[in-house]
């Protein structure tokens, strides 16, 4: 009876634990270093893809072992050969499937898987110094996703940048999200552009410009010192609850020549009434200094609706009902949509009251007529190359929208 071959046991075993390692490699590493997030973040779709990939570098394994028996009579061709052929089959399958999923991380995935088996037949003296240096990027990928995950639950907030892939009838679509790169609290506010650059403001009043860096490859974000006049403080002050929703609602640039003026539309609580409006607030001045972060230039009314609202027992305070978004129309009047505050005295079809309209502004005068009467809460406006304008809104059922 002959002894069991322990030594070929061990080699055996020792194998298949370095190939689980480097598909464990290819599976976890790839997406947290290209996309800044684990696997399991990603949606369905995604996860067969990299479990598919994964199954093609165990499959190309399992052959390569079969075929040749000796690993050390493996070469570099039969490894090209044998890779090529098994994952072109997987990537034919998830194109006939129509899998969605990232192009660069499957193409990461795919030289990886083309480069590991060389480490372990080709490499054989060095090969577990290879499973350790794996170990140690998957640790490290771990901490990431872990410590990202252990910020953002102890309110920690660090720019990151996420990307996720939305399918489409043609081809997926990479959407990147730049998370934590502005303050913001709650949900609002607009964004404009100015030349080559960006105009963003939060629900707040703060306001960021930002622009894409060619040189760089990536996003630049600067806050500015001129925060749009919203006296949150001062309705707060004074008792009034849902706060959330005193907020900017848009934010609008108009540059001619050299000439900045920057319009937003938000809240204004009046204390010695205790009521509220809408208000347009509009900053001026020249191009270079707006951008450069000039904090001299001043913020001043535009426009105010009427009446001011009362918030009471009676009247509860509705600002998401704002509407608020501006449109400019030519170099002298503004398009102003303003929600109905639900309420219904004075009504949207009340023409002496601003709310459930769309406000025509001029802005050399400041003086507010009624556009267009009997909306609920208007949120989207545009003026087609026609000339045509088409405003959207919240319809009856809340949730939904009207054209």
């Amino acid at each position: 009876m002959s002894k069991p071959d322990f030594k070929h046991l061990s080699f055996i075993s020792g194998s298949l634990a370095w190939h689980l390692l480097a598909t464990a490699f290819l599976f976890l590493v790839p997406s947290v270093a290209l996309l800044g997030v684990p696997p399991w973040s990603r949606s369905p779709q995604e996860l067969v893809a990299l479990a598919a990939l994964a199954a093609a570098y165990l499959g190309s394994i399992f052959i390569l072992s079969v075929r040749f028996g000796r690993f050390d009579k493996v070469r570099l061709a039969d490894i090209a050969v044998t890779v090529l052929a098994v994952f072109g089959a997987v990537f034919l399958l998830l194109l006939l499937a129509r899998v969605s999923y990232s192009r660069r991380l499957l193409l990461a995935t795919f030289l990886l898987a083309g480069l590991l088996p060389v480490a372990f037949f080709a490499l054989r003296r060095a090969r577990w110094v290879v499973a350790a240096g794996m170990v140690a990027v998957i640790v490290l990928a771990f901490a990431r996703s872990f410590g990202a995950q252990a910020r953002e639950e102890s309110g920690q907030e660090e720019p990151v940048v996420l990307e996720r892939y939305v399918p489409t009838a043609l081809y997926p679509l990479r959407v990147s999200t730049y998370r934590n790169f502005i303050r913001q609290s709650k949900r609002a506010g607009g964004i404009t552009r100015i030349g080559d650059r960006f105009l963003a403001a939060t629900a707040e009043g703060l306001l960021y410009l930002f622009w894409w860096d060619s040189q760089s490859g990536s996003l630049r974000v600067r806050e500015l010192p001129n925060r749009v006049p919203i006296n949150l403080d001062a309705f707060v002050a004074d008792g009034r609850d849902y706060s959330e929703d005193f907020r900017v609602a848009d934010v609008l640039a108009q540059t001619v020549g050299d000439h900045v003026r920057v319009f937003a539309s938000h809240h204004v609580w009046r204390g010695d009434e205790q009521c509220f409006v809408v208000r347009v607030s509009v900053l001026e001045g020249s191009r270079e200094a707006f951008l450069a972060g000039d904090g001299s230039l001043m913020w001043q009314s535009l426009y105010d609706t009427s009446p001011c609202l009362p918030v009471d027992a009676d009247h509860f305070f509705a600002g998401f009902a704002i509407g608020g978004r501006l449109f400019q129309l030519n170099e002298r009047r503004l398009l102003l949509t303003v929600g109905d505050q639900a309420i219904h005295d004075p009504g949207p079809q009340d023409e002496a009251a601003a709310y459930g309209k769309i406000i025509v502004i001029d802005l050399d005068s400041g003086v507010g007529e009624v556009f267009s009467l009997g909306h609920r809460n208007p949120q989207g406006l545009y003026v087609d190359p026609g000339g045509s304008i088409w405003s959207t809104e919240h319809g009856p059922s809340l949730g939904s929208h009207d054209a």
